[in-house]
């Protein structure tokens, strides 16, 4: 599947830092999101990690943010939206942006990292968080999650591998 992005997709993401964009998730994918564990349920469930690595859906994302690598950075399941956005409370350096599944309406909203994530419809969401390819693990106490790398073997200053964080789109 091909999404053909047009000229004002663009100009509206660019101005607002963020974009909405129906059908590109079906119900039963929806469902499938909600399984497993809060962040990187990817890891352990295939439904999941067919969405997370989706490279159609990656290709919208690096489309917009104009980049031509994305990296899997991490998936969250929210259940209610932080008042940060996505850099302030991420432990990876480097983020691009993410695509938010509204878990509801199987809307996705494509965002740059700087969006406040409390901006959008309240709503459950499923986050799929995309970073370059040279980002690394760093130490940020507003991530809830920033000691989980830790548990995979990583240390504070390392780069994101293909191994934890597989790349889902080049150009």
């Amino acid at each position: 599947m091909r999404y053909a992005l047009t000229a004002l997709h663009h100009h509206h993401f660019q101005a607002d830092g963020w974009i909405v964009f129906e059908g590109l998730i079906n119900s039963q994918e929806a469902e499938a999101l909600e399984l497993g564990p809060i962040r990187d349920g990817w890891r352990t469930f295939d439904a999941v990690r067919k969405i997370a690595c989706s490279r159609p859906l990656g290709e919208i994302a690096a489309e917009l943010l104009r980049v031509p690598t994305l990296r899997l950075a991490f998936t969250e399941r929210l259940e209610e939206l932080p008042s940060t956005s996505l850099q302030e409370r991420s432990c990876i350096q480097g983020l691009l942006g993410a695509l938010l599944i509204n878990l509801q309406t199987h809307e996705v909203v494509v965002i740059n990292p700087l969006f406040p994530l409390d901006q959008l419809p309240k709503s459950a969401y499923f986050l799929i968080a995309y970073a370059s390819e040279r980002a690394c693990y760093v130490k940020n106490e507003k991530d809830p999650f920033t000691h989980l790398l830790k548990e995979r073997g990583m240390v504070f200053g390392d780069p994101l591998n293909e191994g934890h964080h597989p790349l889902v789109y080049r150009r």
